[in-house]
């Protein structure tokens, strides 16, 4: 079969993988039954009317694509696009889920059972040394089951974000303004300082930023798996760099999981893999020091990182051999890979010897803590053998059809040592795909292996964008397995729903129309708020009866505080008779939720003692703040607005 028909062949098996998504007509690909294996990927089409948004920007990805693919000059300008490409293919997938996209990014960043490191981080005792000598036994009382089964790195690094931003209140006010009316109902968070509410901004956003930069590193390291090509040709070097890039740039995995932490792994892993390239095919051992300095923070941040390492070692052993042939000088070759491997080492262990040292938690505590939390939250719920077989399922699908199999063909190039030019890819997929089986077989990851492994799909994809049966391919030919990828991944974002935000959200009730005043007034509250005037029942008080009010309220911007409206009617004495508060629309819909220009037509109901004395009733309304009890002032100065007096 030619190279054009291979080609052909794989995108029609990626339109056929993404019909079979779409439709469902094959639930297994999603996982196994919930009732047999306690998890799967849950079925949610979404609405075809938003469907032109994902659509639209991943035409946009694939058209940055071709330019990364064609130009030869402005490579920098066209890695640029398409790292802005991920980033609005990954917000047009959202878009597809719910349209309020900065929204559902924090609350997915603040939901406990989704992440839960920020929620961790924001309800942290004060003393933070205290928290980190005594971790281990704090991690099984954290309500996120992330927070219990991972060390404190994500945590850390989001309380820091916290106490940063207090030191800039101006930016965190700021900031926080942004992201306050998209929890508008959340008191919790509406109560916090804003420098919390500003860091929940950040921390939604920094993930889906994080992939999107992954391009970057991944063109640099891609460029030094092929140093003969880049001596002979150095644009025939930067197209194998750019397809491996593309190939990056759509996978599932990295465009569905926003904004998750698993996202933030991913660069993250080139780095260290740029790093340990430079480190020993430069020898230099300040980038391998620099590489195991980037491990030990990876690891410090997941657990599971730590296995970057094998992969790492075959590379290495890979290298190793190379350099093994090619010098004469035995004693000074090792020389420089006993220091090499030291000073790696010394990098690997930096982050965990300090905080050892620091405050006294050895890395195995934080370990064991972690594995144990992990064993009773995956291990004794799944069957090892079935999922044995949906992991690499889930891999197939999250990772891409093509950039699977590419993987494959790279590690082949291993038993052809005649393919020199693709050695260093094929020793990098070859330790890939020995470390996902590795970890299949050791049964420790049971489904969700489309996160839970995206740090290693980056490099299944240099890989296979090295592989020989791809490169020779002409530009069209892997437009056509970029476009495959790029469908498996639309199809798992509309049809599936591979993040789920189990958090109470702000949803605007059904308002009634607004209709004009009976009694138009123009009484401005704060900076905010209008009231345009209200609406009464007619008739005097009747004992024992009601008194129905609506208010007409317009909103001149989004207040900064949920602030809660009083109704009172107020005896001949002043004293307290009824009263209804609450906030606006039955307590569903706060100012904090309202947006400049809207209406919001208002009902309360005063019920009446069976007894009335007698005299003049006067019916007051105003706003004030639950947190203190203070109340919010007119225009005029008055903390409260007199709409009628009424009489038995």
């Amino acid at each position: 079969m030619s190279q054009q028909k291979k080609g052909w062949a794989l995108f029609i098996g990626a339109l056929l993988l993404t019909a079979l998504i779409l439709t469902d007509w094959l639930p297994l690909l999603r996982g196994p039954a919930p009732e047999t294996a306690v998890w799967h990927w849950p079925y949610l089409l979404r609405p075809l009317s938003r469907w032109w948004v994902p659509g639209s920007a991943a035409l946009l990805l694939l058209i940055a694509i071709w330019w990364l693919l064609t130009t030869s000059r402005r490579r920098g300008m066209a890695l640029m696009a398409t790292a802005v490409g991920v980033v609005l293919l990954q917000i047009g997938l959202i878009y597809a889920q719910r349209p309020a996209v900065s929204a559902e990014l924090i609350d997915r960043t603040l939901a406990v059972q989704t992440g839960g490191y920020f929620w961790t981080a924001a309800n942290l005792p004060p003393d933070i040394h205290t928290v980190l000598r005594t971790y281990p036994a704090l991690m099984a009382d954290f309500e996120s089951e992330h927070g219990r089964t991972h060390p404190p790195g994500l945590v850390l690094l989001n309380w820091l974000t916290i106490s940063g931003l207090k030191k800039w209140p101006a930016l965190a006010q700021w900031l926080a303004a942004l992201v306050w009316p998209q929890r508008c109902t959340d008191l919790w968070l509406l109560d916090s300082q804003p420098a919390t509410a500003a860091a929940l901004g950040i921390w939604a956003w920094l993930p889906v930023l994080a992939a999107a930069a992954t391009v970057f590193p991944a063109y640099a390291l891609a460029r030094r798996l092929h140093p003969a090509v880049t001596a002979a040709n150095d644009a025939t070097a930067g197209g194998v760099a750019t397809f491996a890039v593309s190939l990056i740039a759509t996978l599932p995995a990295l465009l569905l999981f926003a904004p998750l932490a698993d996202q933030l792994y991913v660069p993250l892993t080139l780095l260290i893999f740029l790093a340990f390239h430079k480190g020993l095919t430069e020898r230099r051992r300040r980038w391998l020091l620099l590489a195991g300095w980037l491990l030990s923070l990876s690891s410090f941040l997941s657990i599971g990182n730590v296995m970057i390492g094998v992969p790492l070692f075959v590379y290495g052993l890979w290298l190793w051999r190379q350099d093994h042939g090619r010098l004469d000088n035995r004693q000074r070759q090792d020389r420089f890979w006993y220091t090499a491997v030291a000073a790696f080492a010394l990098g690997a262990a930096s982050i965990w010897l300090i905080y050892w040292v620091g405050w006294g938690v050895p890395p195995w505590d934080i370990a064991q803590a972690a594995m144990r939390a992990h064993y009773d939250l995956v291990t004794d719920q799944r069957a090892y053998a079935t999922w044995f077989i949906f992991n690499l399922v889930d891999l197939f699908i999250f990772a891409g059809p093509v950039v699977c199999i590419g993987a494959v063909i790279a590690a082949t190039a291993a038993l052809h040592p005649q393919r020199q030019r693709h050695q260093a890819a094929a020793g990098l997929a070859m330790g890939v795909l020995l470390l996902i089986l590795l970890l299949n077989l050791l049964g420790s990851t049971r489904g969700e292996v489309g996160r839970i492994w995206l740090f290693l799909l980056p490099l299944l994809a240099l890989a296979a964008g090295s592989a020989p049966a791809f490169n020779a391919q002409s530009h069209r030919h892997q437009m056509l397995l970029v476009g495959g990828q790029l469908l498996v991944a639309l199809a798992v974002g509309l049809a599936w729903q591979p993040v789920e935000a189990v958090i109470v959200r702000a949803e605007k009730p059904s308002l009634p129309l607004s209709n004009q005043p009976a009694a138009p007034l123009d009484i401005q509250f704060g900076s905010h708020i209008l009231l345009q005037g209200f609406t009464i029942n007619e008739g005097r008080l009747v004992p024992g009866g009601v008194v129905d009010v609506t208010l007409h309220w317009t909103a001149m911007g989004t207040a900064t505080r949920p602030y809660t409206v009083f109704m009172h009617l107020l005896g001949p004495d002043n004293t307290l008779v009824a009263q209804q508060d609450n906030w606006p629309v039955s307590g569903q819909w706060p100012p904090t939720c309202w947006r400049a220009g809207d209406s919001i037509p208002d009902n309360y109901r005063l019920t009446l003692p069976a007894t009335l004395a007698p005299g003049t009733y006067t019916l007051i309304t105003g706003w004030y703040d639950a947190r203190d009890g203070d109340r919010l002032m007119t225009s005029a100065g008055a903390d409260f607005v007199m709409l009628r007096q009424l009489s038995p």
